[in-house]
């Protein structure tokens, strides 16, 4: 292929990848308010995660210290004959506290695991995202590099520009376009995994 072939093609490449970019940009770019709506729900479906949880573990606890016994180690009588001083033993640690704590566990063993997975993969997805903007604005400012960088001394100025710069111009953009869709797979998978986890709670 000849050299000035190569510019020609570097050039559409560049072209193409930076008008594909820009339009990326103007769709995926401000994320503002989807994830303030991502957010939102999944506030909404953790609150009543947590409240499902809170009722079920007071169910299970309220007989146990209801059934608290009063141990006497007062002395002193009152006019009644009964001791002024008393403890109530804490029933933290008893079997009842323990058989209670198991059967939580064992009855929303699944909904603690959720309640987890659906707060790390709302932080995983905003993290994909950001990286997924900044990888289209750093894709795009390459293009505008590279653009100038072969299109204005090649055609320009008349000077001719190394075939080894022309065709390294592409391994920024691949690595780019690379990351830019592991990015998006990752967002895509945990918003499905918020979706699919939250919405039983809803």
């Amino acid at each position: 292929m000849e050299h000035s072939q190569i510019v020609n093609t570097m050039i559409g490449f560049h072209t193409a990848v930076l008008l594909a970019g820009a339009a990326a940009h103007y769709r995926v770019g401000d994320r503002s308010a989807e994830v303030a709506r991502v957010r939102k729900y999944v506030r909404e479906c953790l609150v009543k995660l947590r409240f499902k949880l809170r009722s079920r573990l007071s169910s299970l606890l309220r007989p146990v210290f209801q059934d608290t016994e009063v141990v006497r180690i007062g002395e002193i009588l009152s006019l009644d004959g009964e001791p002024i001083t008393q403890e109530v033993v804490n029933p933290e640690g008893s079997e009842n506290y323990r058989n209670a704590i198991d059967s939580f566990v064992d009855d929303k063993y699944d909904a603690v695991i959720d309640f987890r997975i659906i707060k790390n993969s709302l932080s995983v997805w905003e993290t994909s995202l950001w990286f997924r903007c900044w990888t289209i604005l750093l894709l795009i400012a390459w293009q505008l590099i590279a653009f100038s960088a072969i299109a204005l001394p090649e055609k320009l100025f008349g000077i001719q520009v190394s075939n080894v710069f022309l065709v390294a111009s592409i391994v920024p953009t691949i690595a780019g376009v690379f990351t830019y869709l592991i990015t998006t797979a990752i967002a895509m998978f945990h918003h499905d995994r918020i979706l699919l986890r939250a919405g039983q709670y809803e």
